[in-house]
């Protein structure tokens, strides 16, 4: 069995969901399964053109957030009738002849994207040309993104839940397509173990603990988050995780060197152990993003949503505070007052 996963770097979820992917079909198929994984865009565009797309994401989140929704939501109400005309097209044009041309020389059983454009291009592709292939796609998030209508030459588009499958119909998808089987995550977050035992390994004390996570790319954000959790009366443990936000980690430390508090907290770079971690915690401070929520799910791990959301990621707090599987952070309820509340009635907070 031979696999080829096309992913896109802009933030790693997408490349995150791409090892989740590897890491199930190598638990099912050993070494008989042959995978092979390409950042279309790292290796087919250019150093410029990968790097706006990477970092160009994450600039426009963090300084330009209200411009990137609006055009986000423009972009959404797109005709889908008219998807050949998408502006999304200039977007693969370049790559879409490299992309069939690593198809023939693998000659893959299966094509997996977790990403738009690669099934985009492929979609394009099967108008002249035979890719003989099984191609999937997995729709990222709890919302339907600019562009899924480019994308319905895929053989089967996996979403994260039932109600999606009409508004994909509408988009052009036939109902055979549509699978709704939840989305990938690497097998540590559906592994459980018990919170005294996490906590010990992480030697933490049996208070209350809030892990704060956003994301890691740069965002910004965490030292506003953790001022508003040393607001908080009840003594908490505070586990503020930054990925490669080192300056984000930098401005935590000077906070902290400073101001005296009676929470305990604990500011990481880069970690490895996130599943350990949630299981040692009580809730996830964060934002909204696909892989993250799905982790949290799988940890059945209570979630308390921030405010300043790139677009997908409101949409994805507004499916999940609307089924009560989270809490929203709003101008009535500041996080520092559902972090108290949730602290006093836990109850509360297992309701979820």
């Amino acid at each position: 069995m031979k696999i080829l996963i096309f992913t896109v770097t802009a933030g790693e979820g997408h490349n995150s969901m791409a090892k989740a992917l590897i890491e199930q079909i190598r638990a099912e198929a050993g070494e008989a399964a042959e995978i092979e994984v390409v950042d279309i865009f790292k290796a087919y565009a250019g150093k410029f053109k990968f790097r706006v797309i990477d970092r160009g994401y994450l600039l426009a989140c963090r300084y330009l957030m209200g411009v990137f929704n609006l055009i986000f939501r423009i972009l959404q109400r797109g005709d889908p009738k008219k998807w050949e005309r998408s502006p999304a097209q200039r977007f693969v044009r370049k790559e879409t002849p490299k992309i069939l041309e690593k198809i023939r020389a693998f000659q893959p059983d299966a094509v997996v994207c977790t990403h738009f454009a690669p099934a985009m291009a492929i979609t394009n592709l099967r108008k002249t040309e035979k890719i003989p292939a099984r191609v999937c796609e997995i729709l990222f998030d709890f919302v339907l993104h600019p562009f899924w209508e480019c994308t319905t030459g895929v053989d089967v588009i996996f979403t994260p839940h039932e109600c999606f499958t009409r508004p994909l119909i509408e988009k052009g998808f036939r109902p055979e397509q549509i699978l709704p089987l939840g989305l990938p995550v690497r097998a540590a977050f559906s592994r459980r173990i018990p919170k005294a035992e996490a906590r010990q390994k992480l030697g933490l004390s049996d208070r209350f603990t809030v892990m704060v996570m956003l994301g890691g790319g740069g965002m910004g954000g965490s030292r506003k988050i953790l001022k508003q959790l040393l607001r908080v009366k009840t003594p908490l443990h505070i586990l503020m995780v930054n990925g490669k936000d080192s300056r984000s980690q930098v401005q935590i430390d000077r906070l902290l060197a400073r101001k005296k508090t009676s929470h305990q907290v604990k500011n990481y770079g880069f970690v490895t152990e996130v599943d350990l971690m949630m299981e040692a915690a009580d809730c996830l401070v964060g934002k909204c993003g696909g892989v993250s929520v799905n982790e949290s799910l799988n940890k059945d791990l209570p979630m308390i949503l921030i405010q300043r959301l790139p677009e997908q990621e409101k949409q994805n707090r507004i499916f999940l505070t609307e089924r009560g599987a989270a809490l929203g952070v709003t101008r009535q309820h500041s996080l520092t007052d559902l972090v108290e509340q949730a602290a006093q009635d836990p109850a509360r907070l297992a309701r979820l």
